[in-house]
């Protein structure tokens, strides 16, 4: 005799064949506490299993998106590229319409890649091309709109050697975030 409980088969065939061949055709009585020791062993199995798959490709598709997101962030390698960025620090703090002046005529000049200024700061970063302006000019142009003091930013040795001052070069962060970057150049 067969038990089975859905259509799962408790008994394999070569056991309930051999049992047959023991009893000789009498009827072969189940333990069923075993079977259900059985079957609890099988549900645990799954759902290890079931939790190792949905952990393993939850870890896959965040590396997945950690890939993407580094591929559309890093901007591709300018051959040749001029391009400087620069910081002039103000002794003060600058006010709204000091600002929106300053920013207007920056922006009004060539060769002027890009201009932050926020209200507030004592600070201005600006981009240029070496090749269309050069920093003497701006800094002049700026003397003419600003009444406020300020001098150019010019970088210690250590600091122009380095790239990024804010990312630790010894992170693991910044290590992944190198060799999947060097994938795609």
């Amino acid at each position: 005799m067969r038990e089975s409980f859905g259509s799962e088969s408790l008994l394999s065939d070569r056991v309930l064949d051999e049992n047959l061949k023991k009893n000789r055709g009498a009827e072969i009585q189940v333990d069923l506490l075993a079977v259900y020791k059985v079957k609890q062993g099988n549900m645990a199995r799954k759902k290890i299993l079931r939790g190792a798959l949905i952990t393993i490709g939850s870890i896959g598709a965040l590396f997945i998106v950690l890939v993407v997101h580094i591929a559309m962030v890093s901007s591709p390698d300018i051959p040749n590229s001029n391009l400087v960025v620069s910081r002039i620090d103000f002794s003060e703090t600058l006010d709204g319409e000091e600002v929106k002046t300053i920013r207007k005529s920056l922006k009004s000049i060539d060769g002027i890649h890009k201009v932050v200024l926020n209200e507030g700061s004592k600070t201005l970063i600006y981009g240029y091309y070496r090749e269309q302006q050069a920093e003497a000019a701006v800094l002049e142009n700026l003397s003419k709109v600003s009444t406020i003091s300020f001098e150019a930013y010019k970088p210690s040795k250590a600091e122009s050697e380095g790239s990024c001052p804010a990312i630790d070069k010894s992170s693991f962060t910044y290590r992944v975030g190198r060799a999947i970057q060097t994938i795609f150049s």
